[in-house]
């Protein structure tokens, strides 16, 4: 499995990413505990802050993450409707689920 993070900012059009961490333990110390225990985490040497945030996801995928977000969306939709373990088994690289509240 594979998990990046997607975060808008509410002064900018664009969606960041931070794309492919190797483990979940990895995402949560680098950025889920930094942002739920400070409000704030870092990304490209800047210190980001709950409140400049208009959304925040935590994506796990079956194989590296898309850099377009937008594809990213189409796989976690198509997963709700087929169902994590199809996909994740018979097309991993279809395989996308936002984690963000599980953790």
């Amino acid at each position: 499995m594979f998990y990046s993070v997607f975060f808008k900012l509410k002064n900018e059009n664009e969606i960041k990413k931070i794309l492919n961490f190797l483990s979940k333990e990895e995402i949560l110390e680098k950025i889920y505990f930094p942002y739920k225990n400070t409000g704030k985490f870092d990304f490209n040497n800047t210190t980001i802050k709950k409140e400049e945030l208009e959304f925040f996801q935590i994506i796990e995928t079956g194989l590296h993450s898309p850099e377009n977000y937008d594809n990213v969306k189409r796989y976690i939709k198509e997963t709700q409707q087929l169902g994590e373990k199809f996909l994740n088994e018979k097309f991993p690289n279809y395989y996308a689920k936002d984690i963000t509240e599980e953790l």
